[in-house]
């Protein structure tokens, strides 16, 4: 559909019909992975599944983590003075 063209889904989608998007997961693995984390007695929050997952959100974080500590001085001066 044209109204989706210029989506992120349908550029992933154009990156899988080109060839320029490499998969490395394994599906087998991947299934195997959610169902240990499913029956784990403490699961995580977040399950990041493959390597390209954990590399794309851990540079997610750390830009975000980068962005919040350059604001400490900022928020912390909102505080109160109570002595």
């Amino acid at each position: 559909m044209d109204i989706y063209k210029d989506t992120p889904a349908a550029a992933v989608r154009r990156a899988f019909s080109e060839g320029s998007f490499a998969v490395k997961g394994d599906a087998g693995r991947t299934v195997d992975a959610m169902v240990s984390a499913a029956d784990s007695a403490k699961p995580a929050l977040r399950l990041a599944l493959g390597s390209t997952a954990y590399d794309s959100i851990s540079r997610a974080l750390a830009k975000r983590l980068a962005a919040i500590e350059a604001q400490r001085d900022v928020a912390f001066s909102a505080d109160r003075d109570d002595d």
